[in-house]
């Protein structure tokens, strides 16, 4: 009796893992779109390689600068506009 409760216990297991590989292979051209639509380059699945990291960093870095310097140029002018509205 305890040897057939293992087998269906490992065969639940052998499911799920399934589940789940089949769940990462499926995500993967979303996660591709995704990528290449924010940072403007193309991921191709989870192993992008050694450039194709490079590249998305270099989208990363170079997408958060802009975001910095735009909030900082707001900040800018809400600071000149602060200090005219008290005068």
């Amino acid at each position: 009796m305890a040897k057939n409760n293992k087998s269906k216990k490992s065969s639940i297991y052998n499911k799920i893992g399934k589940n789940t590989t089949n769940l990462a292979v499926n995500s993967v051209p979303v996660i591709e779109k995704g990528v290449s639509t924010v940072y403007g380059t193309l991921a191709t699945g989870f192993d992008i390689g050694l450039e194709g990291a490079k590249n998305v960093a270099k989208g990363v870095n170079k997408y958060t600068k802009y975001n910095k310097s735009k909030k900082n140029s707001s900040k800018r002018r809400n600071k000149k506009t602060r200090r005219t509205n008290r005068r």
